[in-house]
C-alpha cells in the first residue's frame, strides 16, 4: 500500500496534483490545458481566481471540517488520516492529497478508503445523483480517480454538502485498469511534453488565444480558404447583431413612450421624477415597469486632478485584444 509523504512546503509548479486533472483532461469548466500549463511553468502570468471561484473555493476550504465531522458522526466512521499526500509509484510527480481517509471493510486488503468533501450551492444539485450512487460532476469524478490511482486504493466516498445541513454520500469504485491507463498516459505526455518542454499545449478558448499571443507584434497570416469562410460567417451574424440591437433600441422606445403617454392620458398629469409607469394588460397582470435607477460611479477624470496620488495607487492597467475587421 502507497504510504503518504513527509509534510513539507508545497511548490505546486514541482508536480501534478487532484485538482490540476480535470483541467489536463479538458473537463474543468473552471479552466483549460494551458491554464494547468501555466500554473506551472509562468505561475506569475496566470490570474486570480474571479469572485466567483473564491468564494468558492474558501466555502469549501471553511466547510470541509464540518463535513468531515458530519460525516463520521452520521456514519459511525472510523477516521486514520486527514490531508495525507501521496506519490505515485510509477511518477512521482504525480500526487494526491485526500480530505481525510477511514478504515473500512470496502477499502480492500488495506482496509483504508479515501473520504473527499465537497460543499454544494444548492442551485446545482441537479448535477449529482442519488445517494450512494457514482453520479458525481466529471471534474470531480476524474479527481476521485487520478487519487485512486496513486494511492492505489479500490473505493472512495465523497460527501456532498447540499446548502448548510444535507449531507450525501456518494460510492465511486475504483475504474479498471486500462481507463487509469489512460489518465495516467495523458498526464505523463502534459508534463513530459509540455511543462519540461516549455511547450504549451493548444489552445481552447480566447483567453487560451490571447495568452499565446502576448508577444506577436503585427504578424501578417495568410488566410486559408476555411478560415476566410469564418470571417465572412462572422461579418454575416456581427451584421445581424448589430440588427437586434437597432431593432431593440426602436421597440424600446416604442414601449417606453406609449407608457409615457398613457401615463399623462389615462391619468390627466404628467409623470413626475420620482414616479414610475407600470405597464399593464386587460386583466391588470403586470408586463413591465419603466422606473428610475439611480448609479454611481466615480469621477476618474476629477479623482486625477484632485487626488493624483490616490488615483495612480489604485489604477490598474489591462490588456486584451479586439478583433477587428477591414473592409469586406
Amino acid at each position: 500500500m502507497n504510504a503518504p509523504m513527509p509534510p513539507e512546503v508545497l511548490d505546486r509548479s514541482t508536480y501534478v496534483g487532484s485538482s490540476d486533472i480535470a483541467a489536463i483532461l479538458g473537463l474543468s469548466k473552471w479552466a483549460t490545458p494551458l491554464d494547468a500549463y501555466r500554473r506551472k511553468v509562468e505561475p506569475e502570468s496566470f490570474p486570480e481566481h474571479d469572485d466567483d471561484k473564491r468564494k468558492i473555493l474558501r466555502r469549501g476550504t471553511l466547510l470541509e471540517p464540518v463535513i468531515r465531522s458530519m460525516a463520521v458522526e452520521d456514519y459511525g466512521l472510523t477516521l486514520y488520516g486527514t490531508g495525507n499526500r501521496y506519490a505515485d509509484p510509477e511518477h512521482e510527480f504525480m500526487r494526491a492529497e485526500i480530505d481525510f481517509e477511514t478504515i473500512d471493510e470496502a477499502g480492500g486488503l488495506g482496509g483504508i478508503v479515501n473520504n473527499e468533501c465537497k460543499s454544494v450551492s444548492p442551485f446545482l444539485a441537479d448535477q449529482w445523483g442519488e445517494e450512494d450512487s457514482q453520479e458525481i460532476p466529471a471534474d470531480y469524478f476524474a479527481q476521485v480517480q487520478f487519487a485512486l490511482m496513486v494511492t492505489g486504493r479500490p473505493l472512495a466516498y465523497v460527501w456532498a454538502l447540499f446548502g448548510a445541513d444535507k449531507l450525501v454520500r456518494y460510492v465511486i469504485p475504483r475504474q479498471p485498469e486500462d481507463v487509469l491507463d489512460g489518465i495516467r498516459a495523458r498526464v505523463v505526455h502534459f508534463w513530459n511534453n509540455h511543462v519540461l518542454a516549455r511547450v504549451p499545449p493548444a489552445p481552447v478558448t480566447i483567453d487560451d488565444v490571447e495568452f499565446l499571443m502576448r508577444s506577436l507584434q503585427g504578424r501578417e497570416v495568410v488566410a486559408t480558404p476555411d478560415i476566410e469562410e469564418a470571417l465572412q460567417r462572422y461579418r454575416n451574424c456581427k451584421a445581424v447583431a448589430k440588427g437586434a440591437e437597432d431593432e431593440i433600441e426602436d421597440l424600446k422606445f416604442t414601449i417606453v413612450e406609449a407608457m409615457r403617454r398613457g401615463a399623462e392620458e389615462q391619468h390627466g398629469k404628467p409623470l413626475l421624477p420620482d414616479e414610475y409607469a407600470c405597464l399593464v394588460d386587460l386583466h391588470g397582470k403586470k408586463l413591465c415597469t419603466w422606473k428610475a435607477q439611480a448609479t454611481e460611479r466615480i469621477d476618474v477624470k476629477g479623482l486625477r486632478a484632485a487626488k493624483p496620488e490616490i488615483a495612480t495607487q489604485f489604477t490598474t492597467t489591462s490588456v486584451s485584444r479586439v478583433l477587428r475587421l477591414g473592409k469586406a
